[in-house]
């Protein structure tokens, strides 16, 4: 596995889940893991996997309440802020 301080923009974003979770995550907000299963339909381990490797780029955080995890953007990281100018820039018509 490709560490991520080592993952190429290339690398990330040759993935759609990634992109998939990221998207989501940006017009909903705040999620559990399970509802980002299904609003992007994949599987829990696959976005498991995909959300760990992004919290520890920093580009998700993470608050735990008991046995409930909430995933949402984490606005501070200037990549984060990138992607969200490109999302709005893909949107607009």
């Amino acid at each position: 596995m490709i560490e991520e301080e080592n993952l190429e923009i290339e690398e990330f974003l040759s993935s759609k889940t990634r992109i998939k979770i990221l998207r989501v995550l940006y017009n909903l907000g705040e999620l559990n893991i399970r509802r980002i299963c299904q609003k992007i339909g994949s599987a829990h381990p696959i976005v498991k996997k995909n959300l760990g490797l992004m919290e520890e780029m920093g580009l998700v955080k993470c608050k735990q309440y008991g046995k409930v995890k909430l995933y949402s953007l984490n606005d501070n990281n200037p990549k984060v802020k990138a992607l969200t100018n490109l999302f709005e820039a893909w949107q607009t018509k």
